[in-house]
């Protein structure tokens, strides 16, 4: 059976619209459907954009990769469907074994499997609650193009995000990590699965944890995603990545604010391994950890803070954090070394095949 390779995409939402790059039939275009805001209102289509040809046969949806564990280094990845015993990949930077033997790759990732850590959805019961709001059916969206891979993206270095890719089928996979350059599924640096559900929007996390008690070190947080657009509020969601490393322990439930002015609270809580939840008190948030926030001025610093009892604050530099009005934001607050970054990107831009991030190191 041959596997194809995911389809790259690109998902921006301007204002009140989505783009998307993808794979398309009928001379590389598709109807784009509408989104709707939260007002009930129609919002713009989805652009018409010129795809890159990957495969033949539709997705049924999207995932994304956030690398937030840097001793991982810069890293590229390898996905099969579960039960499969061939990977695909590496996606990336393209793969040089495309004819080794099916046992060879799966006996070469299932020496790591003890290593991989669970599927955290983060206290969300995302597949009962579709984020019907977005518009969103990547089975729709995403038709595609006749053609075999012709991968060419720079490896997943720390801190970054790649843009959506198409995935066909749903359910379990399983992703392999492979160094960059590998050019080959075999010998992975860790093997984990995700599920991913048909016509959604998926960030799957990569983030690893001190294994002093003797657990995996990979844990794959296994989000969906509901780029829905507002047009006076922000909306931010916060994942807690902090999962420990050799020079510093991990971080209890965590607090982000804006320091400074009003100071308006981004996340009331945020547990490790998890993203933003509901406080009494603290701003609105949906089922998928977004918070409905009000616009922060250009110039602002962010604030973490642990909510255990003498627990410390961080805070970043002054910079624009970019929560004005309409925008969809996902901070990524995750360790290097013994310091502390907030990786806040902005999910309606990418920088070629990258979701839009910067890291912002925070200091008590």
């Amino acid at each position: 059976m041959r596997h194809r390779p995911l389809i790259l995409l690109a998902v921006t939402v301007p204002l009140a619209s989505i783009g998307v790059w993808s794979c398309l039939a009928d001379e590389g275009r598709v109807p784009a459907p509408a989104i709707e805001t939260t007002d009930g209102s129609a919002g713009g289509p989805l652009a018409d954009v010129t795809p890159r040809p990957f495969d033949a046969e539709e997705p049924s949806g999207a995932m994304r990769i956030a690398h937030m564990a840097p001793r991982l280094g810069t890293v590229d990845f390898c996905y099969r469907p579960a039960g499969d015993a061939r990977f695909v990949g590496p996606v990336l930077t393209g793969s040089s074994d495309a004819g080794a033997a099916p046992d060879a790759q799966s006996d070469a990732s299932s020496a790591d499997a003890a290593d991989a850590g669970p599927i955290v959805d983060a206290g969300l019961d995302v597949r009962d609650a579709a984020p019907s709001d977005a518009g969103l059916d990547a089975r729709a969206d995403v038709a595609s193009e006749a053609g075999d891979a012709a991968p060419g993206d720079p490896p997943l270095a720390p801190f970054t995000v790649t843009t959506y890719a198409g995935v066909k089928g749903a359910g379990t996979f399983e992703l392999a990590i492979v160094a960059a350059g590998a050019g080959t599924c075999q010998n992975p640096l860790r093997t984990g699965q995700v599920t991913l559900d048909p016509g959604k929007l998926t960030t799957v996390v990569l983030s690893e944890r001190a294994v002093a008690d003797g657990g995996p070190p990979l844990v794959l947080l296994s989000l969906t995603d509901n780029p829905v657009v507002t047009g006076d509020r922000a909306r931010v969601r916060v994942v807690h990545a902090a999962l420990g490393t050799p020079q510093q322990a991990a971080l209890d439930d965590l607090s982000v604010s804006v320091a400074g002015g009003t100071n308006p609270v981004v996340a009331a809580v945020v547990s490790p391994g998890g993203v933003t939840r509901a406080r009494i008190g603290g701003p609105i948030v949906d089922p998928f950890g977004y918070a409905d926030v009000p616009p922060v001025a250009p110039l602002a610093a962010l604030r973490v803070s642990e909510l255990r009892e003498g627990g410390v604050t961080w805070t970043s530099a002054f910079v624009d954090p970019g929560l004005s009005a309409a925008a969809i934001q996902t901070a990524y607050v995750a360790q290097s070394g013994a310091g502390l970054v907030v990786v806040l990107c902005d999910d309606k831009a990418t920088v070629g095949r990258r979701t839009s991030c910067r890291s912002l190191p925070v200091t008590p």
